[in-house]
């Protein structure tokens, strides 16, 4: 007998670490920039710090004092493009007597009018998904192009528009449907379906 009602306590509301923060800023800030030089930037500062945080560290830093390390190289470029935002730390209070502290960048606001995050506010936030490792590399590229959040390691697609699209034009699935096609085809000729 079926199961009238779902276990699952409503998928549709179901959030994940660091999506909430990532679709709030960063990823809508990717996909609505105009400035195209200030992207890329943001999308090198993203590449490197997915190559640091997936660097196998005994291997490549075999000793950490070692400047010609591939590890201490990485870190050297990533950290030449990250002065180029120079931030401060903010105390923000709440109650008194409790406060927490936000870096603020020094030489643009944070945000745009249109509630968009300036180049420098972007940055602060891929440093931020990147504090927590395993949040980090969720940022990713649809075919489509845009940018979304990844739920799951497997994931690929923004949307399951993008999915169904992608999987419909490939070669296996034009293949089973002509097969498929031909089945149906001698089946309704046999005449043992109607």
């Amino acid at each position: 007998m079926p199961l009238l009602k779902s276990h699952v306590p409503d998928s549709k509301k179901r959030r994940f670490a660091g999506e909430g923060r990532a679709r709030w800023g960063l990823i809508p800030w990717l996909n609505q920039t105009k400035d195209k030089a200030a992207k890329a930037r943001v999308l090198e500062v993203h590449r490197l710090l997915v190559d640091l945080v997936t660097a196998p560290t005994t291997k490549a830093n075999l000793d950490p004092h070692d400047s010609g390390s591939p590890l201490n190289r990485l870190r050297r470029r990533l950290n030449r493009i990250l002065w180029r935002y120079p931030v401060c730390v903010h105390a923000v209070w709440s109650r008194p007597p409790f406060f927490f502290t936000a870096y603020v960048p020094f030489q643009k606001r944070r945000y745009m009018k249109q509630n968009l995050l300036t180049e420098s506010g972007a940055v602060l936030e891929l440093l931020h998904a990147f504090r927590e490792p395993r949040h980090g590399p969720r940022i990713a590229q649809c075919a489509c192009g845009t940018y979304y959040f990844r739920r799951f390691s497997h994931q690929r697609f923004c949307s399951e528009t993008c999915r169904l699209k992608e999987f419909r034009s490939s070669a296996e699935w034009k293949a089973h449907r002509r097969r498929k096609a031909r089945e149906y085809y001698w089946l309704h000729k046999s005449g043992k379906v109607k």
